[in-house]
């Protein structure tokens, strides 16, 4: 009730669909909401307020992992998406939403010998 649903009934499909399809038990629970709508949500209580709130640290601990992670695997396949693709074992799709998401460019870590 306190998440403002910015996508209106869209958002909320897709959100349903997504935690449908990844909930952790035959019930669905608060648990199984993605992270980014119990942030908001809790923004309204008094747990939100906190800064140091635990879905809020934990996004941020879960967003300074992914972006180091993409670096380092980025680094280490110098710029090579679809090596960095199979080293991560995740589908390329995943892997360009979640560079954009870290505004990381493929270019910034290929060698100049390739370019």
């Amino acid at each position: 009730m306190h998440y403002l649903w910015p996508g209106n009934v869209r958002e909320l499909q897709n959100v349903l669909r997504r935690t449908l399809a990844m909930m952790r038990h035959g019930t669905l629970t608060v648990d199984d909401l993605p992270d980014e709508i119990l942030i908001q949500a809790s923004q309204g209580n008094s747990i939100g307020k906190d800064q140091n709130g635990f879905f809020r640290v934990r996004a941020q601990r879960t967003d300074a992992f992914e972006k180091e992670y993409l670096i380092n695997l980025l680094a280490s396949c110098q710029g090579d998406i679809g090596c960095a693709g199979r080293d991560a074992q995740i589908p390329r799709a995943t892997l360009y939403r979640l560079l954009k998401k870290h505004n990381l460019d493929p270019e910034d870590f290929r060698s100049t010998s390739q370019r």
